[in-house]
């Protein structure tokens, strides 16, 4: 039970991305096909991917971001 109902918000989710991205049914059937193997769940799957990267990528450089202000603002007060 738990996997179907990961399954169909994945499905709403892959579907809602596709038809937003797309925007005509013929593309989106051909994209589909193509790239996600007949699946919206893969496709909701990979926006969820794309979404917690850059997450962590903002996160990250957010962090690196701070400590190198942090090593240069008591550096130069040491003094």
């Amino acid at each position: 039970m738990k996997h179907l109902i990961i399954n169909i918000f994945l499905s709403i989710l892959g579907r809602v991305f596709l038809f937003i991205r797309y925007r005509d049914t013929q593309k989106v059937r051909k994209v589909l096909a193509d790239e996600y193997e007949d699946s919206y769940a893969q496709a909701g799957v990979i926006l969820i991917l794309w979404i917690i990267g850059l997450i962590l990528l903002f996160g990250t450089g957010a962090m690196l971001l701070v400590s190198i202000y942090a090593i240069l603002h008591h550096s130069f007060h040491l003094f």
